[in-house]
Formats: C-alpha cells, structure tokens, sequence
C-alpha cells in the first residue's frame, strides 16, 4: 500500500463542483454511509479493476455503521473501505475536516520523497529556473532538465523557456514524485511535438449501472515543435509518479520515441470530483477513465522501458544524505552513450 498526497484530488480536477441536495446535518452515521456509498456505487468508475463486489461492502458494512456510536469509529469504518477500494483518488472528509484516504491509512511502504536540492548540487545543474510548478535546468554535455512538481496548472513550455535551454544530446522530464495537478498541466509537453495530435482519451459515466460508459473522447494538443523529433529523451519515473505525473508518462511514451526510465508508476488514471454526504461529510472520487492511444486504462501504473531499483534503506539513507541518483545517473547513460 502506498501514500498520496490528499489535496492533490482538488488540484487535477477538471470539473469541480459539490452538491447540497442531499446534506441533513442531523443525519446519523449510517446515514452518511448510505450517502457515500449510492453516489459512489452510481458514479464511481473503476469497480471492475479494483475487484471489488460493491453489494458485499453495502451488506458488511451497514449493520457496522448502525452499531457506530463514536466519531472515531465511523472514521474506522471509512479507512477500511477505502483501503479495500486502493484508489489514491478517493477520500472521504469528516464534518470536522479529518480527511480518509490512502494518504492516512498506510505510509510504511512508501518511498521518501527525493532531495532534489542535492541533486541538483551533485550533477552540477546550472542555469535552473524554478517557476512555482516547474523547475528547468542545463545538465552537462547539452542535455535539458525538466521537472515538473506537484500541483501543476495551465502551463505551456513556452511558459518556462524550454526553447532557451541546450538539448542537443537530449532532454531528461523528470516525472518522480509527481503526484498530481490539472489535466491542463499537460499543456507543458507540447514542446516536444508538432502540430494538433491526440494526447489521450477520456471515458465517462452515462448510466447507473456499473459498466455504463460514454464512448471514448480524445483529447488533443497544439504542439509547438522546440525539442526536434531526433532529440532522444528519456522520462525519469518512480512509484511517486501518480495521477498528473502518470498522465503525462502515457502521452510522452505514446507521441515521443522517449525511454522511461527508473521503476512502475504510482498510476491513476482520471479526474476527480467532489459532491456533499449527509451530515456535513463530503467525498471526492474519480468520475471519468482515462486512456493511452493504444485504448489501455492507466489506472494501474506504467511499466518503465528500463528498470532501476535501489532499496527504500538506499533512498531514505543515501540518497537523502549525498544526492546519488542511479536512475538520473542511468538517464544520462542512455543519452550519452
């Protein structure tokens, strides 16, 4: 099990909106289940990958929220379901704000996040610009650095002068440890491509029913052309890489020649949207499906084109302390040689 980061749901919605038509501030414990779990069970997208038999949660854990007389209790309740559904996407918000997701369940198996201070400082980066959602730097022997952070917005390369930096040797995004922003943040990567191209497809609710689904919609982007398509680049990913950051792993492995380079993604794979439960709850869950060109859900993480692991002892200890990077260090490695 693996964290993430709560607030990154509001960030990378396309649509948010919340609804007071079903709030009743007297509203009793069972009363917010019942709430969650109809909206979920009429609008939720990702029952099937999940594995989870809805009916069975409804009928296990009713008669348990009728037993609820405590607020921690109901809290207990709503971690445990949650951990079944595994979608980082997913949170439920108490009346008091305590939020329940993934994020708050389980963080022993989590990676620590990378110091990018030291390395930045270890592979001599220079000329860095740090824009509020992105960072972009010159690497040694012509290659241009790339980063996008947590949170990223409506952006374009032009944005932050990616036509500015050296890339003849190539181009490193380095994608790890980002975990989530607005599907517009994709606007960064239209740098590496020319003219109006589909970046992915979307797939919606249009039933009650579980496997009601719209047709598949594309989504497209204007290129701008900066990084020639013979400028080999490589994508740095790790199990951070979640939601924003696995969005645009997909696009770039399906419109660019690019290597992915380091270990699985974190996944999600759609945008999300928030409603009010009764009691004064609320929850937010993913609404839509996200799609690769090839028609594969992303849900589940990307696989990178070339492996490098190094124990979590290595990236809480080492790492943290000297900025050693193999999957950077193997990056550079795959451009240079």
């Amino acid at each position: 099990m693996r964290r993430y980061i709560t607030f990154l749901i509001l960030l990378i919605a396309v649509n948010y909106s919340c609804t007071k038509d079903i709030v009743d501030d007297r509203a009793t414990y069972v009363d917010v289940f019942d709430s969650f779990w109809h909206i979920m069970d009429e609008r939720y997208v990702f029952f099937e990958e999940k594995n989870v038999d809805w009916d069975s949660v409804y009928e296990d854990y009713k008669p348990k929220f009728k037993e609820v007389k405590y607020y921690h209790q109901a809290i207990d309740l709503f971690e445990e379901i949650i951990l079944e559904l595994n979608d980082g996407h997913i949170s439920v918000t108490t009346y008091w704000h305590h939020v329940i997701s993934v994020s708050g369940i389980d963080t022993l198996n989590a990676l620590p996040y990378l110091n990018y201070e030291k390395i930045y400082e270890r592979y001599q980066l220079n000329n860095i610009r740090e824009y509020p959602k992105v960072h972009i730097g010159q690497l040694n022997n012509s290659i241009t650095y790339l980063r996008p952070l947590y949170g990223l917005d409506k952006i374009s390369s032009a944005d932050v002068g990616l036509a500015n930096y050296e890339h003849k040797n190539g181009v490193i995004l380095d994608l790890r440890d980002c975990m989530g922003g607005n599907s517009e943040g994709l606007g960064l990567l239209d740098g590496f491509f020319e003219g109006n191209k589909d970046l992915y497809y979307r797939q919606y609710k249009n039933g009650k029913e579980h496997h009601n689904f719209t047709k598949k919609y594309s989504v497209k982007l204007e290129g701008l052309g900066t990084v020639s398509s013979e400028t080999p680049i490589v994508v740095l990913i790790n199990d951070n890489t979640y939601s924003m950051g696995n969005f645009m792993a997909s696009v770039m492995k399906d419109i660019t020649a690019c290597k992915l380079v380091g270990q699985k993604t974190g996944g999600g794979g759609g945008c999300v949207i928030s409603v009010y439960l009764n009691g004064g709850w609320s929850l937010t869950y993913t609404f839509d499906r996200v799609y690769n060109l090839s028609g594969e859900l992303i849900e589940d993480g990307i696989l990178p084109d070339i492996e490098v692991l190094k124990s979590k002892d290595f990236w809480e200890n080492d790492h943290q302390e000297t900025g050693e990077d193999p999957q950077l260090e193997k990056a550079l490695e795959v451009l240079l040689f």
